[in-house]
C-alpha cells in the first residue's frame, strides 16, 4: 500500500530512469471505500506515462539540438578548409604568375644579347663567307621565333588569370595588319606563298589592347603560312559588318554580329580540319597530331591565346574547314569596349579624393568606359579597402583629410600587397618637387587639375595596359 500522510492521504512517487523525480499526493474527500488504493494507483500510473513520454520528447529535443550544433561545427570546420585552400590556391596562382615572370625576364635578358650581338655581326659581313651569313640569318630568326615563344606563354598566363589586364588604345588595324605581313615575308617568300590582303571602305579605327591583338593575328598568319602548300595564297579580308552579308551566310551568322564591328578573315588553301578537330582546335595545349607537332612545331598555345584575348574583347573567333579543303578563320571585334563588356571581370578603381563632386566627375568618366569605381574620402580608408579587396588601379588626390596623397603612396611603398597596384596622383599643386617625389614613390603620371576626359582616360588607360607585375618599387 501507499505510504500514508495521515487523515487518509496518500503520496505516489514518480520515477525517471529509476531515479525519484516527483511525487503526487491523494486526499480523497469522501470515508475510505474499497478500490481506493487501486485508483490512486492508476492515476499514479497515468501521470508516470505523461512525465516519461514528455521526458522522452525532451531527451529527443536535446539530441536534435547536439546533432545540430555538431552539424554547425562540421559545417564551420568544412568552411574554414576550404577557405585555407582557397587561399593556398590564390598564392600558388600569384607564385606560378611570379614564377611566370621571372622566367620571362630570365629569358629575355640573354634572348636580347644574341639578338644584339647578332645584327651588330650582321651589319659588316664584308669578311663573311656565304655560309656564315646564312648562319647568322638562320640565328637571328630563330631567335626571334624563341622571343615570341616566350612571350605567347607569358600572355597565356596572363590572359588565364583571375582579373586579366587588357590596355586599351586606339589604333588602325590595317596599319597593324600590314606590319605583321611585312614581319612574316621572309617566311611567306621561303615557302613561295604569296599574302593577300584585301581591306574594306571606311575600316574604322579599334579601341582595344594593340599587342594582344597583334599576337591574334601574328599567329592566325603565322599558321596560314604553315600549312599552306608551296606556292599558294593566304587570303586575309579586313571588312565592317555591313560589307560581310552575315545574314546570307550561316557560318559568319555564328559571330552574332553588331553594327559597331570589324571582321578578319584569314583564309588559307592547306590541309583543313576535320569536323572532330574543328571542335578541338581552340583547346589549351591542342595539337592536330604527333605528326603536325614535328613537322610544324608550336605550343599548341596559339589558337587557345587568340580565343581568350578575342573573348575578352567582348569578340568572337571561328573557323570553317574541312579536310582537304583549307580553313577559313573569321574573328568578330567591336570597334570599342562597350560598357556592359570590358575585358572580362571589370577594372576596379579606387578614386581615394575627399571633394565629392570629383569623386562623381572621375567617377562618371571612368564607368562610362566600362571601369568599377570604388572610393575613399581619406588615407586611412583607402588603407582599408586596399588590404580588404582587389584594387586594379589607384587614383590618388595630392591632398587629403589626414595626409598628403604622396605619403600614403611612401607608405604603400612598403607594403607587401600595395606596392604592387599602380597608381595616379591627381592635384591642383603645380609643385614640380612634389610632383617628382611622387613619381619616386611609385606614382605613374600626376594629373594636374584641371584636366580633361581624354586625358585622364589615356592616362587610366596606359596604366592598365602595363604588363609589370610589379608597379611601385618593392619593399625594402
Amino acid at each position: 500500500p501507499l505510504p500514508s500522510l495521515g487523515k487518509r492521504a496518500r503520496i505516489a512517487p514518480l520515477l525517471l530512469d529509476m531515479e525519484l523525480a516527483g511525487a503526487i499526493t491523494f486526499a480523497p474527500p469522501t470515508a475510505r471505500g474499497k478500490g481506493e488504493d487501486e485508483g490512486a494507483e492508476l492515476a499514479r500510473a497515468t501521470l508516470q506515462s505523461i512525465l516519461s513520454a514528455h521526458y522522452r520528447a525532451h531527451l529527443a529535443s536535446q539530441m536534435q539540438l547536439a546533432s545540430t550544433e555538431q552539424s554547425y561545427e562540421d559545417l564551420e570546420r568544412q568552411n574554414a578548409e576550404l577557405r585555407e585552400a582557397y587561399e593556398r590556391l590564390k598564392t600558388l596562382d600569384r607564385l606560378k604568375g611570379d614564377f611566370v615572370a621571372n622566367v620571362n625576364h630570365e629569358l629575355r635578358t640573354p634572348l636580347t644579347a644574341v639578338l644584339g650581338f647578332t645584327e651588330l655581326l650582321e651589319l659588316d659581313t664584308s669578311n663573311l663567307t656565304q655560309e656564315q651569313i646564312e648562319s647568322l640569318r638562320q640565328i637571328h630568326d630563330k631567335t626571334n621565333q624563341l622571343i615570341k615563344i616566350v612571350g605567347r606563354v607569358l600572355a597565356f598566363t596572363d590572359t588565364g588569370g583571375e582579373r586579366p589586364r587588357l590596355g586599351y588604345s586606339r589604333f588602325a588595324l590595317p596599319e597593324l595588319i600590314r606590319e605583321i605581313v611585312q614581319q612574316h615575308g621572309c617566311l611567306a617568300s621561303e615557302r613561295r606563298i604569296t599574302i593577300d590582303f584585301r581591306e574594306g571602305e571606311a575600316v574604322p579605327r579599334i579601341e582595344a589592347d594593340r599587342e594582344k591583338i597583334a599576337a591574334v593575328i601574328d599567329n592566325l598568319i603565322e599558321n596560314g603560312i604553315k600549312f599552306s602548300p608551296e606556292g599558294a595564297t593566304l587570303e586575309i579580308i579586313l571588312e565592317t559588318s555591313k560589307e560581310t552579308g552575315v545574314a546570307d551566310d550561316p557560318f559568319l551568322a555564328m559571330a552574332d554580329s553588331g553594327a559597331s564591328e570589324v571582321f578578319l578573315h584569314v583564309i588559307d588553301h592547306g590541309p583543313g580540319f576535320s569536323p572532330t578537330q574543328v571542335q578541338q582546335i581552340f583547346a589549351d595545349f591542342h595539337q592536330l597530331d604527333s605528326s603536325s607537332t614535328r613537322q610544324f612545331g608550336g605550343l599548341g598555345l596559339g589558337l587557345a591565346l587568340a580565343r581568350r584575348i578575342v573573348e575578352l574583347h567582348g569578340g568572337k573567333i571561328l573557323v570553317d574547314s574541312a579536310p582537304g579543303e583549307g580553313a577559313h578563320f573569321v574573328v568578330r571585334l567591336p570597334v570599342g569596349p562597350s560598357a556592359d563588356f570590358r575585358s572580362g571581370p571589370r577594372k576596379r578603381i579606387l578614386v581615394v579624393e575627399d571633394e565629392a563632386f570629383v569623386v562623381r566627375l572621375v567617377g562618371a568618366f571612368l564607368e562610362e568606359r566600362g571601369y568599377e569605381v570604388l572610393s575613399a574620402n581619406s588615407a586611412g580608408e583607402a588603407e582599408r579597402m586596399v588590404h580588404s579587396q582587389p584594387i586594379d588601379l589607384l587614383l590618388l588626390d595630392m591632398r587629403l583629410p589626414d595626409r598628403l596623397g604622396v605619403e600614403l603612396l611612401e607608405e604603400f611603398r612598403l607594403d607587401e600587397l600595395a606596392h604592387r597596384i599602380p597608381a595616379i596622383v591627381i592635384t591642383a599643386l603645380p609643385d614640380e618637387a612634389l610632383h617628382q617625389r611622387a613619381r619616386r614613390a611609385g606614382a605613374l603620371d600626376v594629373i594636374l587639375k584641371p584636366f580633361t576626359r581624354e586625358h585622364l582616360l589615356d592616362v587610366v588607360n596606359n596604366a592598365l595596359g602595363q604588363q609589370s607585375e610589379s608597379f611601385l618599387p618593392p619593399p625594402g
